[in-house]
């Protein structure tokens, strides 16, 4: 739990994020928002035109210039608000810019309709005719791919417009949940009465002391318990708005409109639920060792977190963590690579320490025309050592993408998107666990990367299961609330966590908890991502320096392939299982070594 919170600036400067690096002041920011509105206003004089091979260039160019426009003002804001929520001037800077935002989208919306309304055999002669557009050519590929999903002008502008009550669900259940839900207070293992949240929630359930597991649980589920109509109606009204959209738009499923523009099928994801579930027994198999180890004659579910050694009261300086990252990742890496990281730290790409109203997790966050940003929360643990290694491997992705492709294909897609921050983080943990001579700390290692898998890989896989069923009962008219998400949620723990575990019944509120659950079909990404990025960890491991090699130009792919076709640079095959069934491999390893550095202990 953060205590004693600075307020922002009280932190040293070495240890905040340098912003100027998107805008110096007020006045830039002023600059590039008159030229976004000048940029709108020469777009919309396109709207009548008819298009050749020179205004077809022509529009295009002033739409991905505005689109790059847009994307720097956004990612800013959002910067800004994300160090200092509290901030009422960042507030009112976000509503400004973003409603700005919404609206040169909503007078803008109608290019790429323009453009799809052409046959794509006139594109093709059109780019034979310009040489200039051939760069565009693999974006007209996947533009064209979905063309028939297209509306009109007005539709697509009245869809824009819509844009804020489509987001409504998703809004009030962030209002509500971190604004309105309160857990009461809760004594902690020092018997201090203190309240219970959402951010320290994650602290108690891992708590060396049952008891407060056991109270932590059932408060917080309990709560949210409470809300499961509310919650459950505002899920529901998302699912509903998606499927109308989804069907106005002549996609068969929900799930092949979030499939098809990566040119990906349903096969990946069915193959996945079905490849995880026929193992499920190697998540049975953990929940059953950790269940010997704590000597438990009843292991709940609340106990799945439960420390088997307590946490090393080892603590890491800034300083320290810079180099213990910097030598990791120097012994595996080329100097391409290990340079970007240096300059993440020597050039304040990264923003450090807790202070009053930062936002309580990590991200990396990019843009075209700036170095990525890392958000942290640093305070010194290992944990917070390894978070830094994920963050760091998207923006080092970021980087290489961005230096590689031009504007239209630098940002690369969200099935990939956690490739190569997982890749990172694996290599992280394995060399430490690797190099740790102490075995309690080294138990307490290999237990915290089998718990990114199942947290990654197996809960992932659970709730994609959990998305593919309730959007099926959408689709095909069948009755939701927040009942039949809850039962569902509560068979799925039962059938995935085994007869080791008491799946205790406040569980079957847990799907409450994910704000992923209104981007729909996200949660499996997380599946796809570390079962890649399994396979690329193990290989860069034994220092292969041609599949080093080939993983950083997978980096600098960005969107310019199809992820498929992106993913085979490092020879995996997302047509086949064989990725998903290494990755349960690396996890049976794991827990091998796991119960003989606990035999060598006990």
């Amino acid at each position: 739990m953060k205590i004693n919170q600075r307020k922002r600036e009280e932190v040293e400067s070495k240890y905040k994020w340098d912003l100027e690096n998107l805008y110096k002041d007020a006045n830039e920011l002023d600059n590039d928002i008159k030229l976004a509105k000048d940029k709108e206003k020469q777009i919309v004089e396109y709207k009548d035109k008819e298009l050749d091979e020179n205004t077809l260039y022509e529009l295009v160019n002033l739409d991905l210039s505005l689109s790059r426009l847009l994307d720097k003002l956004m990612v800013y804001i959002n910067l800004k608000v994300s160090e200092d929520q509290t901030n009422s001037s960042n507030q009112l800077l976000y509503n400004r810019v973003l409603n700005t935002i919404q609206s040169i989208v909503a007078q803008t919306s109608f290019v790429n309709n323009k453009i799809l309304r052409l046959d794509y055999e006139k594109i093709k002669k059109f780019i034979s005719k310009n040489e200039k557009l051939k760069e565009y050519e693999f974006m007209f590929e996947v533009m064209f791919k979905d063309k028939k999903h297209s509306l009109s002008d007005s539709e697509e502008k009245l869809l824009s417009n819509l844009s804020k009550a489509i987001l409504l669900p998703s809004d009030a259940y962030d209002m509500l949940v971190n604004s309105d839900m309160k857990f009461g207070n809760i004594k902690d293992e020092n018997q201090n009465m203190v309240e219970l949240t959402d951010s320290n929630y994650s602290i108690f359930i891992k708590s060396k002391n049952r008891k407060v597991r056991e109270k932590a649980f059932k408060k917080y589920f309990g709560e949210y318990g409470k809300y499961s109509n509310t919650i459950g109606t505002l899920y529901e009204a998302h699912l509903q708005i998606n499927n109308t959209i989804t069907s106005i738009r002549k996609y068969n499923s929900m799930l092949e409109s979030d499939l098809i523009s990566d040119n990906l099928s349903k096969d990946l994801y069915d193959n996945l639920i079905n490849t995880v579930y026929s193992n499920i027994s190697s998540l049975h198999r953990y929940y059953k060792i950790k269940k010997e180890m704590l000597n438990y004659d009843e292991f709940h579910i609340y106990d799945v977190n439960a420390p088997i050694v307590s946490d090393s009261d080892k603590t890491y300086s800034f300083s320290e963590a810079k180099d213990i990252i910097l030598d990791t990742f120097n012994d595996v890496y080329s100097s391409e690579y290990t340079d970007i990281l240096k300059r993440a730290f020597d050039e304040r790409w990264i923003d450090v320490y807790n202070n009053v109203g930062k936002y309580s997790g990590a991200f990396s966050s990019g843009v075209y025309d700036s170095n990525p940003y890392v958000l942290i929360n640093f305070e010194g643990k290992i944990n917070d050592i390894s978070a830094l290694a994920h963050e760091l491997g998207h923006s080092v992705n970021t980087y290489l993408s961005k230096n590689s492709n031009p504007y239209q294909y630098y940002d690369y897609p969200l099935v990939l998107a956690e490739v190569a921050s997982l890749t990172n983080e694996i290599i992280f943990n394995v060399t430490m666990i690797e190099k740790e001579k102490d075995l309690n700390t080294k138990l307490y290692l290999i237990n915290d990367l089998l718990r990114l898998y199942i947290s990654n890989f197996f809960d992932s896989t659970l709730f994609a299961k959990f998305e593919l069923d309730v959007h099926n009962m959408v689709e095909n008219n069948n009755p939701v609330n927040g009942e039949y998400f809850s039962n569902l949620c509560l068979d799925l723990y039962k059938e995935y966590y085994g007869k080791d575990v008491v799946v205790d019944k406040q569980i079957k509120y847990r799907w409450e908890i994910y704000s992923h659950l209104y981007t729909d079909f996200y949660l499996y990404k997380y599946a796809i991502g570390i079962s890649c990025a399994t396979y690329c960890a193990t290989k860069i491991l034994s220092k292969d320096k041609k599949f080093i090699s080939k993983y950083i130009d997978f980096l600098k792919v960005g969107s310019s392939k199809y992820p498929n076709e992106a993913l085979l640079l490092v020879d995996i095959d997302v047509n086949k299982n064989d990725f998903i069934l290494n990755t349960i491999e690396f996890f049976n390893k794991l827990l091998d070594e796991l119960e003989k550095t606990y035999n060598s202990i006990k």
